[in-house]
């Protein structure tokens, strides 16, 4: 299972120097998450940000919170030979990891017809292990389900959220979002976006339309560089947590994140096609 780390208390500076070396982070709840594909990244931000750390379980499956300690400033810096040689060795697994991913997508590509049933199938187990033993009203239930709704609405760039009236679906609308690659100041309109989620468990549970306009980009009518035209995503190391925070309910957590994954672009084949969408000047 691919683990991601939630990183705290990190500096503006910090979380700069972080991504100017390749490490994508994503904002979560007060600090950063990362995820770390084949348990490398995390030893390398750590080298980076000269820190050691404790971890502590969350009640998320794979995700784990940690507590950074910095060393203080003036302690001498490691030894030339130690720092080439770690450096050979994340150029190793650099090169593990590309030999990873093309080994992975050739697996995904064979069943990805069925992902989504998996997909369903994995989040009706969450739900029934996060509710099942629930002994709390259907009052109290109401109640945090309405807060959660509330903390929705004061997710950054969230315009308006609506329930249907069979309250089998949650639809939350966007203003227009923004998307731009890593250590560039280009910036491209990606359009403004309904997100949709099921609360059954199905195979269509979350879609993203775009609600300005569709691309020609890796495919044929794109809703962003890496959502699909039927508002799929396309598959990546954190779709799993999608799955887990809709399984669980939690919407505003799930909306901040689904912001984020279509505002990111990485320097990979899909995130080439971003210069499709307008550029901002």
């Amino acid at each position: 299972m691919v683990k991601s780390y939630i990183l705290p208390g990190l500096t503006e500076a910090q979380v700069s120097k972080l991504r100017s070396h390749g490490i994508q982070l994503f904002n979560w709840k007060g600090g950063y998450l990362l995820v770390d594909n084949d348990e490398t990244l995390l030893p390398h931000a750590l080298s980076l940000l000269n820190a050691s750390h404790v971890e502590e379980p969350t009640n998320l499956d794979g995700v784990i919170q940690l507590q950074l300690f910095f060393a203080q400033a003036g302690q001498p810096k490691l030894d030339p030979k130690i720092a080439e040689s770690r450096r050979n060795y994340i150029k190793a697994c650099s090169a593990r990891l590309d030999s990873f991913v093309k080994a992975t997508r050739e697996a995904l590509s064979k069943k990805r017809t069925q992902l989504p049933k998996m997909e369903a199938q994995y989040m009706t187990l969450t739900r029934q292990s996060c509710f099942g033993t629930d002994t709390r009203n259907e009052d109290a239930l109401r109640q945090d389900f309405a807060h959660e709704l509330q903390r929705v609405r004061e997710v950054p760039k969230v315009t308006r959220v609506r329930m249907t009236r069979d309250q089998r679906t949650l639809l939350v609308y966007t203003d227009t979002l923004f998307a731009a690659r890593e250590e560039s100041t280009d910036r491209f309109e990606i359009g403004k976006f309904m997100f949709r989620f099921q609360m059954q468990a199905q195979s269509d549970a979350m879609r993203f339309y775009n609600a300005t306009r569709r691309v020609r980009a890796i495919s044929e009518d794109m809703n962003a560089p890496y959502i699909y035209g039927d508002g799929s995503m396309m598959e990546c190391e954190i779709r799993q947590t999608f799955s887990e925070l809709l399984a669980r309910c939690e919407f505003a957590a799930l909306v901040d994140l689904a912001i984020q994954f279509i505002e990111t672009v990485n320097d990979d084949e899909a995130g080439k096609f971003v210069n499709a969408w307008p550029r901002v000047v």
